[in-house]
């Protein structure tokens, strides 16, 4: 049984590899965001894009927002951003509209910015309307499974 248990895991860590080979943005580790104030969705999320890259997880968008910020101008700024829409402190669509304007401010330009995820879980079109318009990637109606995740952003081009 035991010669079981470690082939099943040496075979999961191969699956886990071979993933991130495949889903990786152009042979480099993405930089992910996850910001919502749920922490069963940010779990999710993670457990979702597990291999792809670095992920951090915050719990608001003033933190998302500073966080952004501080890695702009380096090599580990954000290739991909998730962000709730309903959050308490800040909606995600004014946390997109800024982080859009960091972009522009600091001239980056339009095939290096980061690809930002709406999640939402009311499907709420004027929402979903008025998130496009301030030029998100794509939007995520919640409840969501990995399998439909990963096959939506690689038809939206967010991962390879």
């Amino acid at each position: 049984m035991h010669r079981t248990k470690k082939l099943v895991f040496k075979l999961k860590r191969a699956i886990i590899k071979k993933e991130y080979e495949n889903n990786n943005l152009e042979g480099r580790r993405m930089k992910m965001m996850i910001v919502d104030d749920d922490p069963v969705s940010r779990s999710i999320l993670v457990r979702v894009l597990f291999g792809l890259g670095k992920c951090v997880e915050l719990n608001n968008g003033t933190d998302a927002l500073t966080e952004f910020e501080s890695k702009i101008t380096t090599e580990d700024r954000y290739n991909l951003v998730t962000l709730d829409i309903s959050m308490p402190d800040i909606s995600g669509i004014t946390v997109l509209y800024k982080m859009r304007k960091i972009e522009e401010q600091y001239a980056i330009a339009e095939a290096e910015r980061a690809k930002i995820v709406m999640v939402t879980a009311d499907g709420n079109r004027n929402r979903i309307k008025t998130a496009i318009e301030e030029k998100c990637t794509y939007y995520l109606v919640k409840p969501f499974n990995k399998e439909d995740v990963l096959e939506k952003f690689r038809k939206q081009q967010i991962i390879s």
